[in-house]
């Protein structure tokens, strides 16, 4: 039976006593840290339900009923049913249309000092090698050797790659397009307009790095001060539900035959029925379920059954799945001692059972530096996966540097939640609109009873009334009542009096009140009306186009935070398949680009893992702009003349230092295209010169011939 820990397991303890109840302890106590006693956490949480909800049109009844039934009557029925009104979904799906159209352009940098020397001589021996041959040189040009210099050194300025950088960058082309990261970074950016945060779990799945999008109501953390990193916190949860299958593909090499066997065992005795409490599945807890201090006894049966939590099925048969992935400490020494070929002094980090030759002059001090670890639960009481992480992203100059496997962002406070109130406050007009409605029927025309023949029902002379306009009335029907026996009943003035409830201003003030909440909507979303395509025809070009360029204003702060954390994404699985490789002689990779061009590499992997990356993006919205300026731009150069290769091979360049060196190389091709003609125009103008100089030169000594001959 699992307890609730009251503490974090203590982390700087020796590595033989971190032990497999060592490892169920902090598994346990992160559940109850993260879940059980974090109750603004938890009621996080249960926003982030309530804003995915309106997402997916579905709305809180109870909101809107208690603005209609404040009384709380009983079997109060109203002619308008509570409905949601998505108001907000358009303008979450307009920001995401536009971060599918932003082309991400990143490149990569190895971060070695010995790269960067390497580079340095490269370029020296490079720009030497030019200025040797061309003094050597018979044609020696002087202009010739200096565009022959700045071609060289625009080359290793831009377009120059290092072995292991060329590594990398294949890399993440391979997995940019395997992984499919521009479907999972457009669902994680919806993630953050509508729940305020998105994250990402990078793991090894088969040997092979992989990016997981969470679903970021399932992760829980704890200590991570005041960053918007996920990655920065001492202690990360993730729950969820997932097929069996599923499971012995990512754990395999961790599960018995027995394991699998108790799992499909938990399965079969799943009835499918909604109404089994195995139904429902990861429920949030309710903290007021149990008096127990500290947090909820996640093995009382009676707050299991009454908070539908914790239960290692759910009714379809799926494993909950519980990883618990958090930051302990690791006492390493730092040895310092002689090379003993070359006499000088060196420092190197050993483990901490290195025993010193003090003989040799070693000397050794010992150090605490962290340690990512991780732990997964199967089900109710299945651990496995109890290691400290393989992939610890260490970086050369800090050995305390770790990774726990996730990179997300926490925005504060997401787009929806900016919405929330105005779109429930907009549910509420349009219900009350639609109750109006309801209630204004026009003129209504009181209907005297008396008058109806008696063999008719009220229901059939309604009939006659709305389907054929016919008001049939028995004129002795009222003639056989009190004073009025044996008289005519249209001799009195019996005529039914017309009801007119005009509510035509009610309505018009509901319409104009659900405007004004529209325009408000849009004011505090930054999406406007203008940016949505909706213009009216009294605005001028120059007013919407300062509306839409004062929206994206507001705006880009979403693309700019979502941009970086695409970046920690890439550079994560960089260092993930750096450490899966590394053991790989020749990693083969291929694929497909945009362009439909094959690229095939064999990949190094114990030089890729010996080297250090950095990736540099560039501003996402500049690139917007000179893309669609570029865009503007072919089609007057196609007009005038130009080939219509030019501008298809530009727009379907990756990055914008693509298209700007397509630009130029075309525009090169073309001046020494044009100067050739130019030549040859002047060679053509010169031949025609010395042929009228002939010419003029042939008549002379034609003329000096007559002349001669008639002479003689």
């Amino acid at each position: 039976m699992r307890s609730t820990p009251l503490y974090f397991p203590p982390q700087k303890i020796p590595t033989g006593q971190k032990n497999y109840n060592w490892y169920k302890e902090c598994l346990d106590a992160a559940e109850a840290l993260c879940i059980l006693k974090e109750d603004a956490g938890l009621n996080h949480h249960h926003k982030m339900q309530v804003w995915e909800d309106l997402d997916n049109d579905i709305i809180d009844e109870n909101e809107i009923e208690n603005v209609f039934n404040p009384m709380k009557l009983q079997d109060a029925v109203f002619p308008a049913a509570i409905k949601n009104y998505p108001l907000s979904v358009p303008k979450i799906d307009l920001l995401q249309g536009e971060e599918i159209k932003r082309k991400f352009d990143w490149k990569v940098m190895a971060k070695n000092e010995n790269v960067f020397s390497n580079h340095s001589d490269m370029i020296k021996d490079e720009i030497m090698r030019i200025v040797m041959e061309e003094i050597q040189s018979e044609s020696y040009n002087p202009e010739q050797a200096q565009e022959r210099i700045d071609k060289t050194a625009k080359y290793f300025t831009y377009d120059y790659k290092d072995l292991n950088e060329l590594y990398a960058t294949r890399t993440l082309e391979y997995l940019w397009r395997e992984q499919d990261l521009k479907r999972k970074f457009t669902t994680g950016f919806r993630d953050a307009l509508v729940k305020c945060r998105e994250i990402y779990r990078i793991d090894d799945i088969g040997g092979e790095p992989c990016v997981v999008k969470s679903d970021v109501k399932n992760v829980y953390f704890l200590r991570k001060g005041d960053s918007h990193k996920v990655e920065d916190a001492d202690i990360i949860l993730e729950i969820t539900y997932e097929p069996i299958g599923k499971i012995i593909d990512e754990f395999y090499d961790y599960l018995t035959p027995k394991d699998i066997e108790e799992l499909e065992a938990g399965m079969s005795r799943i009835t499918g029925s909604p109404s089994n409490i195995l139904g429902y599945q990861n429920t949030y807890p309710t903290l007021m379920a149990t008096s127990n201090v500290g947090g909820l006894n996640l093995d009382n049966p009676a707050i299991v059954s009454s908070t539908m939590y914790n239960l290692p099925f759910d009714y379809e048969g799926n494993v909950r799945v519980v990883r618990a992935r958090w930051v302990g400490r690791r006492r390493i020494g730092r040895l310092t001692y002689f090379d003993e070929m070359t006499g000088d002094l060196q420092h190197k980090f050993v483990s901490e059972h290195y025993k010193i030759n003090e003989a040799l002059g070693e000397t050794i001090k010992w150090i605490w530096v962290n340690e990512a670890y991780e732990t997964t639960r199967l089900g109710l009481d299945k651990y496995v996966k109890y290691q400290p992480r393989e992939v610890q992203m260490r970086h050369f100059d800090n050995p305390s540097k770790c990774f726990l496997g996730y990179v997300g962002t926490d925005y504060g406070k997401s787009l929806m939640a900016r919405m929330e109130s105005y779109q429930y406050l907009y549910n509420v007009y349009m219900r009350r609109l639609e109750l109006a409605i309801a209630k204004y029927k026009g003129p209504i025309y009181e209907l005297d009873t008396s008058k109806k023949p008696d063999e008719w029902s009220t229901d059939m002379w309604m009939y006659y009334a709305e389907v054929l306009g016919w008001a049939v009335v028995d004129s002795f029907n009222e003639g056989k009542k009190g004073q009025s026996t044996g008289k005519l009943a249209g001799s009195f003035n019996t005529t039914g009096k017309v009801l007119d409830a005009n509510v035509g201003n009610y309505i018009q003030q509901l319409v104009m009140m659900l405007q004004y909440i529209e325009k408000q909507m849009g004011t505090i979303a930054g999406v406007t009306e203008q940016r949505q395509g909706n213009i009216d025809n009294r605005e001028t070009v120059g007013g919407v186009e300062r509306a839409v360029t004062q929206s994206s204003h507001i705006t880009e702060k979403w693309f700019f935070i979502h941009d970086e954390t695409k970046k920690r994404v890439m550079l994560a699985l960089l260092d993930t398949a750096k450490y899966l490789w590394k053991n790989n002689k020749s990693k083969k990779i291929g694929f497909i680009m945009e362009d439909m061009a094959r690229v095939a590499m064999d990949i190094n992997g114990e030089d890729f893992a010996a080297t250090e990356y950095d990736m540099f993006i560039t501003d996402s919205s500049d690139d917007l702009k000179i893309r669609q300026t570029i865009e503007q731009l072919s089609h007057a150069y196609v007009q005038n003349g130009g080939s219509l290769a030019l501008p298809i091979k530009v727009l379907r360049s990756d990055s914008i230092s693509q298209m700007a060196k397509t630009i130029e190389e075309e525009e090169a091709t073309m001046n020494k295209r044009n100067q050739e003609m130019d030549d040859k125009k002047l060679a053509m103008q010169k031949q025609m010169q010395d042929d009228v100089l002939a010419d003029k030169q042939a008549d002379r000594e034609l003329r000096i011939y007559e002349i001669d001959t008639q002479a003689n």
